[in-house]
């Protein structure tokens, strides 16, 4: 009797392993990464970061001075986000809720005097909420990423923060005689001497005041400028629309160029390529919150 159980159990094995190797898999399981984390795109961990975004709007919008403010991340940091995001999209294939861009929220740390910082968060297309409340938008946050990612193994994933400096390449503060109008194939193309007006127009006055919390851009936007080779990285300057949404904060956002000898990131304003892009919701389809959010 003994030796028939182990017969019996011993062939109940075997079946089982001849219908595991059997069984399909679908390729969403096969998709989805065994070491899975819940992080924003700059590495703030998920639970930490939304406390970081409420405290940014519990502070209160007057209670905020900010100066001229622009962010650095660096090109190899940039790069390495859009890849993860591209892959992942990649693997999931059709989805029902795709990959489709990045929010860039203003953040402050509840234990530091430090004016605010920002954080980049992946998004998903999910009309779920919005059919619910059509003030909400559509494009909804999501956070987990494989932890394995090699976005997540570099050294540093935080933004430079500066403040109206032209030393370190900065340049929009400062009005220039000449600048081309337009590079007339760029649909997402802001004039230089637009953004210049814009960056501007941020911190203008004694009190200047912050008035949105994040920012939403399409991914294929951001794909388009990682496809192009530049050395440098992206800067991001808070700024103020003066025509489409006049006076709410925005961003422009400029590639930028290595200058070794100044050991600085220079604005890149050439035509020359996609990398000339100013980006600011009016052209881009951006979403501002309020009156758009997660």
């Amino acid at each position: 009797m003994k030796r028939l159980t182990l017969l019996l159990t011993a062939a109940t094995l075997m079946m089982a392993s001849k219908c595991q190797k059997n069984s399909p898999v679908s390729p969403a399981a096969l998709a989805v990464p065994s070491d899975l984390i819940n992080t924003t795109l700059d590495g703030i961990p998920m639970v930490k970061a939304k406390t970081m975004i409420d405290e940014f709007k519990s502070v209160g919008w007057d209670q905020l001075v900010p100066q001229r403010t622009n962010y650095h991340i660096s090109a190899k940091m940039f790069k390495a986000m859009i890849q993860m995001l591209v892959n992942e999209r990649k693997a999931e294939g059709v989805a029902v809720h795709p990959i489709d861009g990045i929010r860039i929220y203003f953040i402050k740390d509840p234990y530091s005097m430090t004016g605010p910082l920002i954080t980049f968060v992946s998004t998903r297309r999910d009309s779920t909420q919005w059919k619910k409340d059509t003030s909400r938008s559509v494009h909804q946050d999501y956070y987990q990423h494989s932890g394995s990612d090699p976005l997540f193994k570099l050294p540093n994933l935080t933004a430079e923060v500066f403040h109206d400096d032209n030393k370190k390449g900065a340049l929009l503060y400062k009005r220039t005689i000449f600048t081309r109008k337009y590079c007339f194939w760029a649909s997402d193309y802001v004039r230089r001497d637009t953004a210049e007006m814009m960056a501007r127009a941020f911190a203008k006055g004694l009190k200047p005041t912050f008035n949105t919390y994040s920012v939403w851009y399409r991914l294929e936007l951001f794909e388009n400028i990682a496809s192009n080779s530049f050395d440098g990285g992206l800067r991001l300057y808070v700024a103020n629309h003066i025509k489409y949404q006049k006076d709410r904060n925005t961003f422009l956002i400029i590639p930028t160029k290595r200058d070794v000898s100044k050991k600085r990131y220079v604005d890149d304003f050439s035509c020359d390529s996609v990398k000339a892009f100013f980006v600011t919701p009016a052209n881009d389809n951006g979403e501002l919150c309020p009156h758009h959010c997660n």
